[in-house]
């Protein structure tokens, strides 16, 4: 926890102990994380200055001779290892963790270890260039945070009446709203012969915001002829079914048919609830309550039927023109997602929002033409917001792998010049004890006459 996947000492959470003078790590000191998921077993960092820290048993110090060896060399050595995946596929499985023993590492890890003058040399060419990528992905990681308060700020505005001119010979949203409300009942007596209609609840709006000039409050359950929960049967990907949507398939506002599950019992299916254009569909429940609420709208047939999983809830939006687009435009607006979580309910580390619930969400509902030139204003302004978030994510990767090209040169010999003045790393080395586990670590003969590759000569 305490090294980061950049092989950095991380303080940012800490435990406390009592710690003895023989435990405590000191400047030069590699710590190698022994113990973790097999994705992060292997982080390596070093110790820059003497300190009061300890270190757990998820941790394997490394104590080196720094007369001859940089320890930053090391450290980085490990952890470029740690990036190529070496420790991933050397490591013992356990239950839901992964190890890499010191006998392992002291005797099947070798790293190529030049004079040590070029080490002290490569380690400063390589924290030098690491801190120029660390520049430039903080620098990025700035433009995704501008980006993400900019998509906020658009759908504010688009909320408030600020996004678009307004016209005055637009018709008033509440004459919109009455036929929208018409056309519920209508359509309810179509799709439910013999049952009785419900009217939805009329909005509150004391204490909202001020609307422009034409607009209305409306509530979901007023723009929605019906709601409902999917299908609870169980879904896999080989099954013989139709597909079933989940919450995978709900990102960004859109829906994304690229990790698809099919009904295992398709006979049981009622097709009549098949997802159909204008359909809004909403998560209901997660752990995540950044997910809880998140929605997408079907903006047009499927080729065949689709349905959607028991923890989404679907509504069922009138088909006037616009209001899906309207909703699927403004759905992650600032004053809409606050609502959304206020009504969230937790239970056993879940969030969840109900159908009722979300039937009272509040919406602010402009007059029909205004909704076209906000529609198109959004999906154009957020267009482009979408193409430069794509390019910093493809330049943040970029940047990531960069870090490790940039060590693996290092360990090539190919990131600084060789001084053929300097004493070849081949010179005798005593091997010091491994005597916390009673064991002799030895040094294997040199490969050539200005570099090797052998087990280290270390204290544990």
């Amino acid at each position: 926890m305490n090294i980061s996947a950049k092989g950095e000492i991380d303080l940012s959470e800490v435990k406390y102990v009592e710690v003895s003078d023989s435990d405590r790590l000191i400047r030069g000191d590699v710590l190698f994380n022994n113990t973790n998921s097999p994705a992060w077993v292997g982080k390596t960092a070093y110790i820059r200055q003497d300190t009061v820290w300890a270190y757990s048993n998820h941790m394997t110090r490394i104590r080196l001779p720094a007369d001859r060896i940089d320890p930053a060399w090391v450290a980085n050595s490990l952890h470029h290892l740690f990036l190529d995946g070496f420790f991933r596929m050397n490591c013992r499985h356990h239950v839901n963790q992964a190890s890499i023993s010191s006998g392992f590492l002291g005797q099947n890890v070798s790293i190529p270890l030049p004079p040590l003058p070029e080490q002290r040399r490569i380690v400063a060419e390589i924290e030098k260039q690491f801190t120029r990528l660390d520049a430039g992905m903080a620098a990025l990681k700035r433009v995704q945070a501008n980006l993400k308060r900019y998509r906020a700020s658009v759908l504010k505005a688009a909320c408030e009446g600020r996004l678009v001119p307004q016209d005055p010979n637009d018709e008033p949203a509440d004459c919109l709203l009455a036929r929208i409300l018409s056309e519920r009942r209508a359509k309810w007596g179509t799709e439910h012969p013999g049952n009785k209609y419900v009217e939805p609840a009329v909005p509150e709006s004391d204490g909202l915001q001020e609307l422009p000039e034409g607009w209305c409050w409306a509530n979901l359950g007023q723009l929605a002829w019906d709601a409902g929960y999917g299908t609870s049967q169980r879904c896999a990907y080989e099954a013989p079914g139709p597909p079933v949507l989940r919450i995978p398939n709900i990102a960004k506002g859109r829906i994304d048919l690229n990790d698809l599950k099919y009904a295992t019992l398709p006979g049981e299916l009622n097709y009549a609830e098949a997802l159909a254009p204008g359909d809004l569909i909403i998560i209901r429940t997660n752990g995540s309550k950044d997910l809880i609420g998140r929605s997408a709208v079907v903006r047009g047939a499927f080729i065949e039927p689709h349905f959607f999983a028991s923890y989404l809830i679907r509504f069922r939006l009138l088909a006037t023109p616009t209001v899906p687009e309207l909703l699927g435009a403004v759905w992650n607006a600032p004053m809409i997602r606050r609502q959304i979580e206020g009504i969230a309910a937790t239970s056993a580390g879940q969030y969840n929002v109900s159908m009722g619930a979300l039937s009272r969400l509040l919406i602010p509902v402009p007059p029909l033409l205004e909704q076209h030139r906000i529609v198109a204003e959004v999906e154009r302004r957020l267009s482009v917001v979408a193409e430069v978030e794509t390019a910093v994510a493809a330049n943040l990767a970029r940047a990531g792998r960069l870090r490790q090209a940039i060590l693996k040169r290092a360990f090539e010999g190919r990131l600084v010049e060789q001084d053929p003045a300097d004493e070849p790393a081949g010179a005798p080395m005593e091997p010091i004890g491994a005597q916390e586990l009673g064991r002799e670590t030895t040094v294997s003969p040199p490969r050539t006459q200005q570099s090797k590759q052998a087990p280290l000569p270390i204290d544990w």
